[in-house]
């Protein structure tokens, strides 16, 4: 989940052409049994991908810059490639061998420190000119990033995030979809029909396609898909190899026609001048019902509140939805990593629909006890196939109880889809302990460790204790009590929150990128890559990954949209599935 947004969006970029109207619209021709193929061969190199290739074989520098850049980016850019440590770390040189092999790498993003990327580490940018500099380390599957403060003409930070991709650039999006539209293995499944440029969806989404190299993120790749009739067919493109790896195909229940989708959209009509200047930009305050907070939306965690206090007390360094891992076939594990974010500096697929909301929370007798902040993130060309909805809120209440959620709308690229949403929440302060439940009794943790989603919890329904000097809560699944929820089946994290020995980790409090692969079924979600079996000393990060099924049975609908012609024009119906963590207060300190 990293900076996802600009040109490529979920919204259908363009509609079918003539030549497939006559395409029959059920299962495509290739194999209709299997749903998935491993494509046959290389297929056809073009002249962009053969671009590319050679700039990076004929690069001088240590990785294939950007270019069109400004002088400020540019000159952040030189400063990172030249920096000694991350020129160190793009090459290898094995004991007894002169030899020292450069790895392939690219810059695929240079912009100005934004807020949400600040942390103690680089306080000093905040009175100097920082930009953040990502590069792709091909031969590691890892993303170095640094922050070149320019005045200065030095790098003040820099981390390696091992496993974890960066999203890609434009020149890497066009080559992606030069090769899935030039595959015959994506033609043959789209019934013979060659693919058009225009016809390609989502090509910067970060795939992979259990039984390729693509499988758990090892290689770089992206799946643009491309919808005929009531089919999706997803080429997986192999931008570490230059291939298309394989093909994937699902049926779209209920789906309409596209063909009178719009052209896709620039990247301004894509940014919302107010959701840009006023909550991407800067902090928004919120002072409420003894709540004093800040919220802003980041570049591709979602909706993140931070410096939360209730009745001056510090609860919250800060919360956030990291990534939308979406899962079609727990069989074949695929599917997508989906970020959510602002529309204008970042490349989150599906971008900000409206600005957020407060609203107000009523009990059973109309009466108020809290309030709801709440931001949708939404594809343009929702709820058409191949376009996605998510919600994500906060919910704030009196006693100072406080809840994180996610939820899906749907309806996505087919009716098989899990939808596993990674919260991060950072308590506020040095000396919180988690306990988990045992029956009715809480085990202290003192080690980081995962918990693999089960049904238990306490007879109160905690399945946590959360406690500091001055604050205690329990920890509340979904269990079907909440609106919108029918169990949250969730893995959970918890992780020591200070840098690692060489001080190269943030433990996620600025703007992650992609964190793990979409198609894990069990515990490997992402935030194990932050599990090192250090000791819990008092600062941690509570991750909270549910798992919700969607539904499109009548009567049944769940993590489902559907849309239908109503009065002349298309309206949509939502059956979301919502989940997240109640953590309630423990009104005295046991």
């Amino acid at each position: 989940m990293w900076r996802k947004s600009l040109a490529f969006t979920l919204a259908a970029l363009a509609a079918c052409s003539e030549q497939a109207d006559t395409v029959a619209t059920t299962k495509p021709a290739n194999t209709p049994a299997v749903q998935t193929a491993l494509a046959s061969g290389p297929g056809k190199v073009g002249e962009l991908t053969r671009a590319h290739q050679a700039l990076l074989v004929a690069s001088t520098e240590h990785a294939l810059p950007l270019v069109d850049l400004d002088a400020n980016a540019a000159l952040a850019q030189t400063i990172a490639l030249t920096h000694e440590v991350l020129v160190n770390a793009l090459s290898t040189k094995k004991p007894g061998d002169s030899n020292v092999k450069r790895h392939r790498a690219e810059v695929f993003a240079v912009y100005p420190l934004r807020e949400s990327d600040f942390t103690d580490e680089v306080a000093g940018c905040r009175v100097s000119r920082c930009y953040r500099v990502e590069i792709f380390d091909y031969v590691r599957n890892t993303t170095l990033i640094g922050v070149a403060d320019i005045n200065r003409r030095a790098m003040v930070a820099w981390r390696e995030n091992r496993g974890q991709q960066a999203e890609i650039p434009d020149r890497l999006k066009r080559i992606a979809i030069e090769l899935a539209t030039q595959s015959p293995d994506v033609a043959e499944a789209l019934g013979g029909v060659v693919p058009t440029v225009e016809q390609a969806l989502m090509p910067s989404t970060k795939t992979a396609l259990n039984g390729t190299q693509c499988e758990r993120s090892q290689h770089l790749c992206v799946a643009p898909t491309f919808v005929q009739g009531n089919v999706a067919v997803w080429a997986i493109v192999d931008l570490t190899e230059y291939r298309v790896a394989g093909v994937q195909w699902t049926e779209l229940a209920n789906a309409k026609d596209v063909s009178s989708l719009p052209k896709p959209p620039s990247e301004q009509a894509l940014s919302d001048a107010v959701v840009n200047q006023r909550y991407c930009e800067r902090n928004t305050r919120v002072q409420r019902m003894g709540w004093d907070l800040n919220y802003m939306l980041t570049a591709s965690d979602g909706l993140r509140v931070s410096d939360a206090r209730f009745q001056s007390k510090p609860v919250l360094n800060s919360a956030k939805l990291v990534d939308w891992h979406v899962n079609y076939s727990e069989r074949e594990g695929f599917g997508y990593s989906d970020a959510i974010g602002c529309p204008s500096f970042s490349s989150a697929a599906v971008v900000p629909f409206a600005e957020p909301t407060i609203t107000d929370i009523q009990d059973a007798k109309q009466e108020i006890i809290g309030f709801r902040l709440e931001q949708e993130f939404r594809s343009l060309g929702w709820p058409l196939p191949c376009n996605y909805s998510y919600r994500q809120a906060f919910e704030f209440y009196q006693d100072g109880s406080f809840r994180p959620t996610a939820a899906s709308i749907g309806a996505g690229c087919g009716n098989d889809g899990t939808y596993r949403p990674v919260l991060r929440i950072e308590p506020a302060g040095k000396d919180w302990q988690l306990s988990s439940a045992n029956n009715d009794s809480f085990a202290l943790e003192v080690t980081e460790r995962y918990f693999e989603a089960n049904e238990q919890t306490a007879s109160n329904g905690a399945r946590f204790q959360l406690r500091s000097s001055s604050l205690a809560f329990d920890v509340v699944p979904g269990r079907g009590q909440f609106a919108n929820s029918r169990g949250d089946f969730e893995f959970v994290y918890v992780t020591a929150n200070h840098a690692s020995a060489a001080g190269k980790r943030d433990e996620g409090a600025s703007d992650l990128i992609t964190l793990g692969p979409c198609c894990n079924v069990d515990y490997r979600q992402g935030p194990e890559l932050f599990l090192n079996d250090e000791k819990l000393q008092g600062e941690l990060v509570f991750w909270y990954v549910p798992q919700l099924k969607n539904q499109t049975d009548p009567g049944q609908e769940y993590c489902w949209a559907t849309s239908d012609i109503e009065n002349g024009v298309l309206k949509a119906r939502a059956y979301p599935c919502e989940a997240g963590p109640l953590f309630r207060v423990i009104a005295a300190q046991q």
